[in-house]
């Protein structure tokens, strides 16, 4: 065979893999963007956050909360809250409170977080608690968070535990869907 037709040949088949692999990006960038539930982004292999409730989060950053019904939730929730139920709306400034097992405390306090749907932080606060935290016992706490919101958007209200260990196996979360409201 000539060399002509030798590279002619290759130049067909690398244009043909070119088309090829951008036509898998494009499907595959469609195929991610057609998804709109935890469900769906846990079927297609996506990281499942074992948060409870557990989430799912796309290549392009979206985040998905798994819906749970009261029959499928623990018994034990390692923290209550009594001031905001899941799907509410908050605004600025929030009040928080409820009740946290005491080992969810260092130094009688506990980091909660308020996140917009792609997990930007919008606002931090810190859990204080409101009793004796060296226990095993539910303790009373209460925070607010003071917060500038540009747009009303889905987010989420995510109660840190405390860990200063660093180490995977100490921490946890505890994650309550809200809306967050323009703040005036």
């Amino acid at each position: 065979m000539k060399p002509q037709v030798i590279f002619t040949l290759i130049g067909i088949a690398l244009i043909g893999g070119v088309i090829a692999l951008s036509s898998f990006f494009i499907f595959e960038k469609r195929a991610v963007s057609a998804i709109t539930s935890f469900e769906e982004c846990a079927q297609n292999g996506f990281l499942v956050l074992e948060s409870s409730p557990r989430q799912c989060r796309t290549p392009d950053g979206r985040i998905f909360i798994e819906t749970i019904s009261v029959a499928e939730q623990p018994t034990q929730n390692p923290v209550f809250v009594n001031s905001i139920k899941a799907g509410a709306t908050v605004t600025s400034p929030l009040t928080v409170s409820g009740e946290a097992q005491g080992n969810w405390f260092f130094e009688a306090s506990f980091p909660v977080v308020l996140k917009n749907e792609i997990g930007e932080t919008i606002a931090t606060g810190i859990a204080q608690a409101e009793g004796d935290w060296m226990t095993t016992d539910f303790v009373p706490f209460s925070t607010i968070l003071e917060f500038k919101n540009l747009k009303t958007q889905k987010g989420n209200l995510v109660f840190v535990k405390d860990n200063p260990s660093g180490l995977p196996e100490y921490g946890g979360e505890f994650i309550i869907p809200v809306i967050i409201e323009i703040s005036k």
